[in-house]
């Protein structure tokens, strides 16, 4: 049973491919729009953009649940090396940590909803540093991916490269027939 939760929330079973990559975007996209809108509301003083930002976070805290399910699955197939295992535990501790500051921050946001006031400088603080913090932690997450190999099924690439191979060398081999018959004819 536990084999099947994990591969179900590694993704390979249903995705093709881990899922955690995919999950990312929303805590990420989510984020960093409202540390934009939060930059743009600072000048603009703008009400509806300022409750934008506040959505952001929120909805932000719910992709994060999901990113951080399916990346503590993946977290078994991290390398052993230690470089690998330190950046990922570097990567999860930066992740819990946006997560907390963004918790206290749509926590202050939802205190000051139809406030009619931006509500200070610390719900933006909190969103520009986890926009920050998060920006770097996908940095890390990329990282185990391209440089340490992590959640890449290399005997999938190498039967696609074994099929790509056969395949050209049956083209290869048509061609060669197909010149014989012109050059008979």
């Amino acid at each position: 049973m536990e084999d099947r939760l994990e591969n179900v929330l590694q993704g390979d079973s249903w995705n093709g491919h881990p899922a955690h990559p995919a999950f990312v975007a929303l805590p990420i996209g989510m984020w960093c729009l409202g540390a934009t809108l939060d930059f743009i509301s600072l000048f603009t003083k703008n009400e509806c953009i300022q409750e934008a930002a506040d959505d952001a976070v929120t909805l932000g805290l719910a992709g994060a649940a999901l990113s951080a399910v399916t990346g503590l699955a993946e977290y078994g197939r991290v390398p052993q090396d230690d470089e690998a295992k330190q950046m990922a535990l570097t990567h999860a501790v930066i992740n819990v940590s946006s997560v907390a500051l963004n918790s206290i921050n749509a926590i202050i946001r939802s205190g000051r909803r139809g406030a009619g006031r931006p509500g200070g400088m610390l719900p933006k603080v909190l969103s520009w540093t986890t926009a920050s913090l998060i920006a770097y932690s996908g940095w890390l997450g990329g990282n185990l991916v391209f440089n340490h190999g992590t959640g890449v099924d290399t005997s999938r690439r190498a039967r696609c490269e074994r099929e790509a191979t056969a395949e050209a060398k049956t083209m290869a081999e048509t061609r060669k027939q197909e010149e014989k018959v012109r050059a008979h004819a």
